[in-house]
């Protein structure tokens, strides 16, 4: 802040001039960092170069994100804390790969900024994106049982807190609720109802229960659904005895199709 202007009279005879009362100080400046562009999505633990112009000498920058980037007062996490700028007039280009123990954003409040290390008051923020979770490796039984209780697990990126399981037994033509569960264990047991698929062409998918329609993984299995018989008669009291050669009643309940 040791700058000034001074103003001239050119047209006086008498020399007059005047300069500012105080200092001031010329900042630089940057373009709109890009991407993201305003509405993409960036999927966590992806890498993503993010580029920006400056205007003036800025020597080094800090890079920071936040997810509430809507909000009168983000909150900014530092992911760059030193990053060596080019000169005024040319590209800056650095690699961000995404935290994977963020909290997805189902809407565009996620932005990036690039601000002036030794200046925070000087700074470029990018539009608003979209970050998001991911699902991998879901698995299910080759067979399963109407009525049994069979193991749903699935790997999770991001701090995704509740899921959306549905299954599909037209392999994946059309597909009905399980329920909506908690993320906690990375697993869910699933009471089979009672319907049937033998033709292995049964699915399972594990969604982001705030934003479905995008963030979902879809078992790498198809699997079979599969009846049930259960003996009534003989067998259901304990202690019963039945003496050879008389006839006797045997009777069972299906549970599905068999």
């Amino acid at each position: 802040d040791t700058t000034k202007v001074r103003i001239t009279a050119l047209d006086s005879s008498v020399s007059t001039q005047a300069a500012s009362a105080t200092n001031f100080y010329i900042k630089g400046s940057f373009t709109v960092p890009n991407p993201p562009a305003s509405g993409v999505t960036w999927t966590l633990g992806d890498s993503h170069t993010i580029t920006w112009t400056t205007v003036g000498t800025v020597s080094k920058v800090k890079i920071k994100y936040t997810t509430n980037g809507l909000d009168a007062s983000p909150t900014w996490i530092v992911v760059g804390s030193s990053v060596d700028n080019n000169p005024a007039g040319t590209s800056t280009s650095w690699t961000w790969v995404i935290p994977t123990n963020i909290t997805p954003t189902p809407t565009a409040t996620a932005k990036i900024r690039v601000e002036n290390y030794s200046d925070s008051a000087v700074y470029r923020d990018s539009a608003p994106f979209k970050l998001v979770g991911k699902f991998t490796n879901v698995t299910v039984p080759s067979e399963v049982s109407v009525g049994v209780a069979s193991t749903i697990s699935w790997s999770t990126t991001g701090n995704i807190a509740t899921v959306l399981l549905t299954y599909s037994i037209d392999n994946g033509t059309s597909w009905t609720t399980i329920t909506t569960a908690s993320n906690s264990t990375n697993s869910y047991s699933w009471i089979v109802p009672d319907t049937t698929n033998n033709n292995s062409e049964c699915l399972v998918k594990v969604a982001d229960n705030l934003d479905s329609a995008n963030v979902s993984a879809i078992s790498t299995n198809t699997f079979k659904i599969k009846g049930r018989l259960a003996a009534v008669t003989p067998g259901a009291a304990s202690g019963e005895s039945y003496t050879i050669g008389t006839t006797t009643s045997v009777s069972w309940s299906t549970l599905g199709s068999t």
